[in-house]
């Protein structure tokens, strides 16, 4: 999505390429119809229901936790997009150990002025965009998709078997893959473990774990049949917090950045959980 206007955004890459979307007050629109909006604008989703059947298996202090998050974070949805499942894998390859604000957006948006089709991405000389390691090492990554990823997401595939599969793919970890299913919206159950999943999960001593995932253990097991499922973050989490994972990596990701990386600790909605407040 390009920013057009205040509060008004136009698709510039793959199905429904020049939609817009936008909100009014609280009104939110699109020329690419109901389902589209939906997805895009993150209103399919709802962490309250989601939250609805884990209320029961959750301690109070994690109960209160997460009703803390809704409250303070009711502005904050899941937007996916299940239309280019080709090209979704391109920002979330670019953003390894990168900055998103900084350069993916930049680097895709180059690329979506010369590409809009995984067919055009692979006949495309990348250095034009750059030459930074995540452009030069994406072609590789957008062949092996092609080839193991593509002919298997017409199947109905388990999302731990579509994730099997992801890691067939050269230069794609447990993160990337798990970022693809989430933000795709196949599994919204998905937790990308980055760096601030990690400290909010230390922070606020929410599971106990010992091991992160790797593509060691991710490219020949499921969470179900890993030997280290029981001590790995990423299973543990999504074990725990099942479809409202994604979502909780998500404001975890935004509360790191606005609160915890700035110590505004005396304005923060979390520090009564926060064993470092």
């Amino acid at each position: 999505m390009d920013e057009v206007s205040p509060w008004e955004w136009k698709k510039i890459a793959g199905k429904y390429k020049g939609c817009l979307i936008g909100q009014k007050n609280d009104f939110i629109y699109s020329d690419a119809g109901e389902d589209a909006l939906l997805y895009w604008s993150g209103a399919w989703y709802s962490p309250k229901k989601e939250f609805a059947p884990l209320k029961n298996k959750l301690v109070a202090e994690e109960r209160e936790l997460i009703e803390t998050l809704i409250v303070f974070y009711s502005d904050v949805s899941l937007s996916v997009n299940p239309y280019d499942l080709d090209l979704m894998i391109v920002p979330i390859l670019l953003s390894r150990r990168t900055s998103y604000e900084k350069n993916v957006l930049k680097w895709c948006k180059e690329l979506w002025k010369r590409a809009n089709s995984l067919e055009d991405l692979l006949r495309m000389d990348f250095s034009v965009v750059g030459t930074s390691y995540q452009l030069t090492q994406l072609k590789e990554s957008l062949f092996d998709l092609k080839s193991e990823v593509i002919p298997k997401l017409g199947e109905n595939l388990d999302p731990q078997e579509l994730r099997l599969t992801l890691m067939k793919c050269k230069h794609v970890g447990p993160k990337v893959a798990d970022a693809y299913l989430l933000f795709t919206g196949i599994d919204v159950s998905a937790t990308p473990v980055d760096i601030h999943l990690i400290r909010m999960v230390q922070r606020l001593s929410l599971v106990k774990y010992s091991k992160l995932p790797s593509k060691e253990y991710c490219k020949r097991f499921t969470c179900d049949d890993c030997p280290i499922s029981h001590n790995c973050l990423r299973a543990i989490f999504t074990r725990k917090f099942e479809r409202l994972s994604g979502w909780i990596q998500t404001v975890f990701y935004l509360h790191d950045k606005l609160y915890c990386y700035k110590s505004m600790c005396d304005k923060c909605s979390l520090k009564s959980y926060c064993v470092q407040g």
